[in-house]
């Protein structure tokens, strides 16, 4: 059943929607498994609330009240709250998810992360009233599949009361996930009542059976560093009554390096690492810190299967087989106490553990070296790096366009997304031309690749004359087009799901020097995988070993057809990953949206009425410059020219921005803003106007106008995690807009009046 969009919210709803619009996706969503299951999780805690509470919940969506009759009514029906929700509140599945998650008092980072021991992160009163109260979900399904809650294992502090509970849910034996849920307090009435549910507040890495560590100090601790392994084998040794007087089984939940390893100190400790080179390596790294700490240190590499863990994991290849020879499967009849006998016999010491990683070809150190040598890029120009921008004056090219980063280009058809990606490269091999709006720094930047799957030859060769390319083909520009005659052979498949292509394309990135590769454009280059996280997962890793190598990765992409019409809209076809772990996202307004909506100034709806090219260039998010986010920047194309007319910047409210002297107006036909092009003066810095700070820096400042606060007052009026509030305060302190005052605990900050 589909849903019309025009019954009204409440306002909760109203304020939560602006406020997740406002922060960005956690990191656990980046993963499409996490936010796949985040959904779930939020549709199944919401079929278990009492019917008043639904009815409540659907009301404040504006779902419209039951009426007697038989005419079909736009009502809530099913179990899936969240694809009805999304329709009211024009969102995406995971946005929608997020808002509906703060009603009911879930969190994503609180149901798949665990944070280091601080006071932020203990039982938390809350006075607030909750829909949430005591409950973990039976069942959570994710796409097509059902997941059972299978096993919960209870983490209790030294009081003896549990602390936070690990929940596995499973739909097989090779296909499950884990959970955490944490212990809150609510105010209710004239008592505090405790209560577990997963999302509800923060949990804390803490070493599982912590509290036998600490009681019996001469136990061999075995510490699985997977969690299958770690919740099966914990889960078997309860089932045959093992005690833990002898063999403390241990493990953790989240990043290791949350985790506090002094608990550890003088223990024996067991290493169980995952069976992977990279689970080898983060054994190596853990044991390193841990060789100190620990009375004595080893670690057993030998795979052990457990639930939860795919085939894929033990297959017979390369340095494997040495390893496979003595594997133990859990899931077999054994005797539980046989195998901790045989893990402390069996486990290295951990010069012989290294001895046998480089026997079998795997050790940390060959592969570290291995990619040094496949690594050909010379190191960057610090110039191409330049530090985080706070000030529109000092934007450069390389704010957007860095060695290491990766960048989309979104935009309707139409809108000039290869336009404006090919007059970015070259400006990126002139080094000082406009791109185009912030110049270079006139140094070698590197070669460019730019990787065309769309365009018709012809077509693609006359883009690169009107851009100055053509001439730099072979030799600092190498464009592929997937029509052109002579391919190299990686190119059979042309396409960025194939693995091969993949590779082929990497070696020809460096063989060939190019530090920027752009891809003209996603969808062209992976078809209908495109929409499915698995395959997403997978380019992504390979996008990510290129920023590794220090090159810059561009994505040219096309806007949701099913996106707002304006030039607020971030929504891209297909997984939300591209978009999410994008480090600069820009968003295109096509000249049809200028002039269907009425976008812009009055001038730039006349050069979007011109022949030529008019498109807005909007920062969703720029993590180099956060000045730039939220700002559009208006500009015209004249008919076959490389040179672009700088027309207009605007910020989030639509209204003009004066920019100084050589951030736009320079270097660029500003025929329709000769007035601004005057020369900033030399003098003494001034302190910035307000519209050249960052939407989050200027709300900060709100706040401090009102009159001195603390951080932790600051970060509760914003809802800013503690690290980006400490991050923006320091930089109004260093842009002379804010003082700091007293130490420690007493630590305030004030606003400095300026004149």
């Amino acid at each position: 059943m589909s849903y019309s969009n025009d019954s009204k919210l409440s306002r909760s709803f109203l304020s939560l929607r602006a406020k997740i619009d406002k922060t960005a996706i956690a990191t656990c969503l980046q993963d499409n498994k996490n936010a796949e299951i985040f959904v779930g999780l939020i549709n199944a805690v919401f079929t278990c609330l009492i019917s008043s509470e639904k009815e409540e919940f659907l009301q404040e969506l504006g779902n419209p009240e039951q009426k007697i009759g038989w005419e079909i009514q736009d009502r809530f029906s099913g179990d899936d709250v969240v694809g009805f929700a999304m329709k009211k509140l024009d969102r995406d599945r995971i946005q929608t998810a997020r808002i509906l998650g703060e009603r009911l008092g879930i969190k994503p980072e609180n149901c798949f992360d665990a944070f280091p021991i601080t006071q932020n992160n203990r039982v938390n009163n809350n006075n607030e009233p909750c829909y949430l109260s005591y409950f973990i979900p039976e069942n959570i399904n994710v796409g097509h599949k059902r997941y059972k809650l299978s096993c919960i294992d209870e983490q209790e502090n030294f009081g003896g009361e549990v602390e936070q509970k690990i929940c596995c849910y499973s739909a097989a034996k090779d296909d499950c996930f884990f959970l955490i849920a944490s212990k809150k307090a609510i105010q209710k009435r004239n008592r505090i009542e405790n209560f577990h549910g997963i999302g509800c507040a923060p949990s804390t890495a803490l070493a599982f059976s912590r509290v036998a560590i600490d009681k019996f100090p001469d136990a061999h601790v075995i510490f699985p560093m997977s969690l299958p392994v770690a919740f099966h084998l914990r889960r078997v040794c309860r089932e045959a009554g093992i005690g833990e007087r002898n063999f403390i089984v241990s493990g953790h939940f989240g990043g290791i390096d949350a985790l506090d390893l002094k608990c550890f100190q003088g223990r024996k400790v067991i290493l169980l690492p995952e069976f992977s080179e990279d689970g080898f390596f983060e054994a190596d790294r853990i044991a390193e810190k841990l060789k100190s700490i620990a009375r004595d240190l080893k670690i057993y590499p030998w795979p052990i299967r457990a639930d939860g863990m795919s085939d894929e994991v033990m297959t017979e290849v390369g340095w494997k087989q040495t390893f496979l020879e003595q594997e133990v499967d859990l899931r077999e009849e054994l005797a539980p106490s046989s195998l901790l006998n045989r893990v402390t016999k069996k486990a290295l010491s951990l010069s012989d553990f290294k001895e046998l990683l480089v026997e079998v070809g795997s050790s940390p150190s060959t592969k570290d070296s291995s990619q040094k040598n496949n690594q050909a890029l010379p190191p960057a120009n610090p110039a191409l790096t330049p530090a985080k921008a706070f000030k529109l004056a000092d934007v450069t090219l390389y704010h957007t366009m860095r060695p290491g980063s990766y960048v989309m280009i979104v935009g309707k058809k139409g809108a000039g997304k290869t336009q404006v990606a090919l007059s970015t490269c070259r400006s990126i091999l002139n080094g000082n031309v406009m791109w185009p709006l912030f110049s270079g720094a006139g140094v070698a930047a590197g070669n460019v690749a730019y990787i065309d799957a769309e365009t018709p030859y012809d077509e693609f060769c006359a883009n690169l004359d009107q851009h100055c390319l053509a001439k730099e083909q072979s030799k600092r520009f190498f464009g592929l087009s997937i029509f052109a005659p002579d391919l190299p052979e990686f190119c059979d498949t042309f396409s960025l799901e194939n693995s091969e292509f993949r590779e082929g394309l990497s070696n020809y990135l460096q063989k060939n020097e190019c530090r920027f590769v752009f891809f003209d454009n996603l969808s062209a280059l992976m078809g209908d995988k495109v929409n499915y996280g698995n395959f997403s997962d997978e380019v992504l890793e390979w996008v990510k070993k290129l920023q590794r190598h220090d090159h810059c990765v561009v994505f040219v992409h096309h806007k949701s057809e099913d996106a707002a019409a304006n030039q607020h809209g971030v929504n891209a076809r297909g997984s939300h990953l591209f978009t999410t772990l994008a480090r600069t996202f820009i968003g295109l307004v096509s000249s049809a949206e200028i002039l269907n909506d009425a976008l812009g100034t009055e001038d730039i709806q006349k050069a979007a009425a011109r022949d030529g090219l008019t498109v807005g260039l909007r920062f969703d998010v720029s993590k180099p410059a956060p000045i730039l986010e939220k700002k559009t920047f208006w500009l015209h194309l004249p008919l076959g020219d490389s040179e672009w007319e700088f027309l207009a910047a605007t910020g989030a409210d639509g209204q003009k921005i004066e920019l100084p002297m050589g951030a736009a107006t320079t270097g660029v036909g500003a025929a329709n803003n000769k007035e601004d092009s005057q020369p900033v003066s030399s003098a003494a810095p001034s302190v910035p106007a307000e519209h050249d700070l960052s939407p989050d820096q200027r709300r900060v400042l709100e706040i401090l106008k009102k009159g001195s606060a603390k951080r932790e007052e600051v970060q509760g009026e914003t809802g800013f995690g503690e690290d980006k509030t400490r991050e923006l305060l320091n930089s109004l302190i260093e842009l002379g807009l804010v003082s700091r005052e007293g130490q420690g605990k007493g630590t305030y900050y004030t606003q400095i009046p300026t004149s």
